[in-house]
C-alpha cells in the first residue's frame, strides 16, 4: 500500500471516530433535554413526545453503527498495512543479514588463507619475522639492525658418507625426518630457524626486550635437540636403519639482521663476526657435542654445567675463541 493510501486510512479513522462521539453526545443532548422538559419545564409526557424520541434514536442508531463498521475496517486496513510494513522491513532485515553473512564467509575465507599463507611463510623466515612484515607497509619490508643474538648451528656429522650409501629418496626422507623434530625444539625454545644448507641447520634466538637472555634458551635447545636424536637413532637402530650423531655449535654476540639478496629474492639473515664463530664451534663438535663460545658460556654457567674445552682459532680473526663443553643431558 502506498503511503497516501495510508494517510487516507488514518484520515477515514478520525472522521468514523467524530461521527461516532457526534452521535453519541447527540443522544446524551437529547436526553437531557428530555428530563429537563418533564422535570423543570412541566411538559408532560405525550404521544407526540415518545414518537419525536423514537425517531431521534432511529436516526442515531443507524448512525452510529455505520461509523461503528467504517472505524473497524479503517483500523482492519490501517493494521493490514503495519503488518505489510513489518514485513517489508523483516525482508529488508533479512536481505541485510544475508548480505553481511555473505561478507562475513568472504572475510573468514580471506583470514584462512592469510593464516595459511602465514604458516607456510612462517616455515621459512620464522613467526616473529612474519608478523613484523604484516605490521609494516614500507616497501623494504624489514630493515638492517644490530643486535645481540646467540646462534646455533647443527651438523649431521659424516653426513657425506651417509649420503653415498643411500638412495637420494631415503637421503631426503631422513633429512625431513631429522629437521621435523629439530624445528619443532626450536619454536619451543622461542628460537628462529635461519636457513638450511644441506644437512646443516642455522637458527637464531634475538635477545628480547624484556631483557630475557636468549643464549640459554638456545642450549637449552641444544640439549633438547641431542636427547630427541638419541631417541631417534635408537629406533632408527631398532629397524636397522643407519644411525648418525649431530654435532652442535652456539655463541652470542653482535649480530647485523637485515635482508641479503636482490630485489626480487631477499634472504632475510644474520651476518657478523659472531656467526663466523658458531659455525666454526659447530665444525669441532663431534660425537653428539655441544660446543659454546665464552660470552654464552657466562651467560648460561649457573644453570647448565660446562667445562673448558680450550681455545680454537677462526679464520680472519685475530683472537683465539675460548670454547667450553656442554655436560648436560
Amino acid at each position: 500500500m502506498s503511503a497516501g493510501s495510508h494517510k487516507t486510512n488514518r484520515r477515514t479513522v478520525w472522521i468514523a471516530y467524530g461521527l461516532r462521539a457526534a452521535c453519541g453526545l447527540t443522544a446524551l443532548f437529547l436526553y437531557l433535554l428530555s428530563i429537563y422538559l418533564i422535570l423543570q419545564a412541566n411538559i408532560g409526557i405525550t404521544l407526540t413526545f415518545i414518537a419525536l424520541g423514537l425517531s431521534t434514536l432511529i436516526i442515531l442508531l443507524p448512525a452510529f453503527l455505520i461509523t461503528k463498521r467504517l472505524t473497524r475496517r479503517a483500523q482492519t486496513l490501517l493494521l493490514l498495512e503495519e503488518l505489510e510494513k513489518s514485513r517489508r522491513n523483516f525482508m529488508e532485515v533479512t536481505n541485510r543479514m544475508l548480505a553481511y553473512s555473505n561478507e562475513l564467509d568472504v572475510y573468514k575465507e580471506k583470514l584462512a588463507k592469510e593464516s595459511t599463507l602465514r604458516g607456510y611463510l612462517a616455515r621459512y623466515v620464522g613467526g616473529n619475522v612474519v608478523e613484523r612484515m604484516a605490521r609494516t607497509r614500507k616497501e623494504d619490508l624489514l630493515g638492517n639492525e644490530r643486535c645481540e643474538a646467540t646462534l646455533l648451528f647443527a651438523d649431521i656429522c659424516s653426513f657425506t658418507t651417509i649420503s653415498e650409501r643411500t638412495d637420494p629418496e631415503e637421503t631426503i626422507a631422513l633429512l625431513n625426518a631429522y629437521f621435523d623434530p629439530m624445528v619443532e625444539i626450536v619454536l619451543k625454545h622461542g628460537g628462529r630457524v635461519d636457513k638450511f644448507v644441506g644437512d646443516e641447520l642455522m637458527e637464531v634466538f634475538c635477545h628480547q626486550p624484556d631483557g630475557q637472555v636468549t643464549a640459554l634458551n638456545a642450549v637449552s635447545a641444544a640439549i633438547a635437540m641431542r636427547k630427541k636424536v638419541r631417541e631417534m637413532m635408537q629406533e632408527r637402530n631398532a629397524r636397522g636403519k643407519q644411525v648418525f650423531e649431530v654435532g652442535i655449535g652456539v655463541n652470542s654476540g653482535q649480530v647485523v639482521m637485515g635482508n641479503v639478496g636482490v630485489k626480487n629474492h631477499m634472504d632475510y639473515t644474520v651476518i657478523g663476526d659472531a656467526v663466523n664463530v658458531a659455525a666454526r664451534l659447530e665444525q669441532m663438535a663431534h660425537g653428539q657435542e655441544i660446543i659454546v663460545g665464552e660470552d654464552t658460556y657466562w651467560h648460561c654457567k649457573e644453570r647448565i654445567p660446562m667445562r673448558e674445552k680450550g681455545q680454537i682459532s677462526v679464520r680472519n680473526r685475530a683472537l683465539p675463541v675460548r670454547c667450553y663443553e656442554v655436560l648436560a643431558d
